[in-house]
């Protein structure tokens, strides 16, 4: 349970990291980076660099891909605070490990849940399975 959790954590961390990036070399000092490129002071896509590594960003729809070499995050954001404004899915999360989704790592997704560690955004919307790291 703990390197799912670790995982997650790592995900999310590194996304605030690359959007703290973004936020720098646009000079944006908004809300967040998603009202700075709906007021257009950040492109909607484009390529930065963080920790030596390159990454290529892109906004859609509700959230944004931030893509290296070896790594692919790929998370919305709900104009919500939650998780540090990062709603992520198990797949997306996996995606960026490289790994498989199996019926043994979705028992200890829901085991996390339950201990409270993450919560499922908008659960009056049971199928979402959208989550934020609590």
């Amino acid at each position: 349970m703990n390197d799912l959790y670790f995982k997650i954590a790592d995900f999310v961390f590194l996304a605030k990291k690359l959007e703290v990036v973004l936020r720098s070399k646009y000079n944006f000092e908004g809300v967040s980076i998603f009202r700075g490129k709906i007021e257009k002071k950040i492109p909607h896509k484009g390529i930065i660099e963080y920790d030596g590594v390159e990454f290529e960003y892109f906004f859609h729809g509700l959230g944004i891909d931030f893509k290296s070499k070896d790594r692919l995050l790929h998370y919305n954001h709900y104009a919500g605070l939650n998780g540090l404004g990062v709603y992520f899915t198990l797949r997306g999360i996996m995606e960026d490990f490289d790994c498989e989704v199996t019926l043994e790592l979705e028992e200890v997704f829901n085991e996390l849940i339950k201990k409270n560690l993450i919560k499922q955004w908008m659960p009056e919307i049971p199928l979402s399975k959208v989550f934020y790291l609590v």
